[in-house]
């Protein structure tokens, strides 16, 4: 016989080994049907025939070896590694976030890894780690008006897929929304609880409440007509707001009650929250109010000073600041049991205060910005203002605001250290400020029913 091949069984078995090798990488499993044909046509043994339909047999075993995508045969490590994720998509949904979406259909993954970059570099980071039932992921803190690249790439026992196509998208421009008057009243506070729950108070015990991050406001049923000038949220959600005549309001699951209304004269200023049901207030001669029930019973301190406490910041459970009129600084580091009175190279009344960590805080005042390192030790003086500056408030550890008379405005980007003068979207006189979370900004409020929500693009 002659032939390119011998086909002797032994040399069709051979050719056949060597041929299903190469198939692996060719996709060709022609041999075998051949060497059946030809063994037939050359009235070769029975034997031979077996042994070649044998060949065809493992032939088919290499389909079932064939190369996957992954690179691997199907019974490899590589063809148990997940597909990347696709349909990957990146929209901005506001001047600081990106939502991310994607899909899976392989259902090989067990979590998947999403990375990061600004368009013009070319370092990628890791931005979070994410279960494998995820589908949606918000990225926020970004700045504005700035171009994000993302890739996702899954992973499982056996390893990581490769990263998905690049999804990339730009944040909108910011801006300082200045909302509609709210109220015919003066506004004189405003809190948060998270992003989405705020609380204004103000003249004539006007209440207002937004559950959408301050994007709209309802007045709420006040039983009051005295002006409250503080506010301020625990960690559960209620409420807690204060007033002349020593009115103490109190929200819990959406209902005002009056806590505290008593004969005395003071008017209170400030409250703040010291977790579960303790509170202290501060206010008019120095006065100081504490209760460890929500406002069932009261304790009443004095700070050892007669001037007006006007705001008032608590920076663990122990140690408080207090300031006021004349220059007037307390501390307590007790809780508010006993105070100390610090002393400032000046008598220029102040009233705002906040700390944006445990040692670093800014004051606010008649025509000054006092800022501290040291946990309110010391304070010293940083910037000076044209005119009177009434509330002070923090994004994060960096970037603050101050806002005063006529609509002025302060920012700041090293945690309180510097200020640059800013122009606001209103000439209102604007009485306090508070941070709704990186994502919504701040939240001013003023005379006649100002606020204003948002803040300066280059916060960031």
């Amino acid at each position: 016989m002659s032939s390119s091949y011998s086909h002797t069984p032994q040399s069709c078995y051979q050719h056949r080994a060597t041929l299903c090798r190469a198939n692996l990488r060719a996709k060709n499993r022609k041999f075998a049907e051949r060497c059946i044909v030809t063994t037939m046509k050359t009235r070769s043994s029975f034997f031979a025939v077996l042994v070649c339909l044998l060949g065809v047999l493992l032939s088919l075993s290499c389909k079932q070896e064939a190369p996957t995508e992954n690179g691997d045969n199907g019974g490899g490590v590589s063809s148990r590694l997940p597909l990347p994720p696709n349909n990957f998509v990146a929209t901005a949904i506001s001047p600081h976030e990106i939502d991310l979406r994607w899909s899976d259909t392989t259902h090989l993954a067990r979590g998947y890894v999403l990375l990061s970059k600004e368009q013009n570099s070319t370092e990628w980071q890791t931005i979070d780690s994410l279960p494998r039932f995820a589908r949606l992921y918000r990225d926020a803190g970004l700045q504005c008006q700035t171009t994000y690249v993302y890739q996702i790439y899954a992973y499982n026992q056996f390893g990581q897929s490769t990263e998905s196509n690049p999804a990339q998208t730009t944040t909108e421009a910011d801006s300082l929304i200045f909302l509609a008057r709210q109220s015919s009243d003066n506004l004189y506070g405003v809190a948060f609880s998270g992003i989405d729950l705020g609380i204004a108070v103000g003249a004539n015990g006007t209440i207002l409440g937004t559950s959408d991050g301050a994007s709209t406001w309802q007045s709420i049923e006040s039983p009051t007509t005295y002006d409250l000038h503080g506010v301020a949220f625990n960690l559960a959600g209620d409420c807690m707001m204060v007033g002349d005549h020593a009115t103490v309001l109190y929200l819990h699951d959406g209902q005002v009650s009056t806590v505290l209304q008593t004969a005395i004269t003071n008017g209170l200023r400030a409250v703040v929250s010291l977790g579960g049901s303790t509170w202290v207030i501060v206010g008019e001669h120095g006065i100081v109010l504490r209760t460890f029930d929500d406002g069932t019973h009261w304790v009443r301190f004095y700070a050892g000073v007669t001037a007006e406490l006007s705001a008032l910041a608590f920076v663990d459970a122990q140690r408080g600041i207090a300031v006021g009129t004349g220059g007037t600084i307390v501390q307590t580091t007790d809780g508010g049991l006993s105070w100390a009175r610090e002393i400032t190279a000046t008598s220029t009344s102040f009233y705002g205060l906040a700390f944006s960590d445990s040692m670093n805080g800014a004051v606010v005042g008649a025509d000054v910005i006092l800022h501290t390192s040291d946990g309110g030790k010391t304070w010293t003086p940083v910037a000076s203002s044209e005119s009177q500056l009434n509330g002070v408030g923090f994004l994060d550890t960096m970037s603050g605001v101050a806002v005063g008379s006529a609509g002025i405005f302060y920012q700041t980007k090293d945690g309180g250290v510097t200020w640059t003068h800013s122009t606001l979207v209103t000439r209102s006189f604007l009485m306090a400020v508070q941070s709704a979370g990186s994502a919504r900004g701040f939240v001013a409020v003023g005379l006649r029913g100002t606020i204003v929500r948002g803040f300066p693009c280059d916060f960031y």
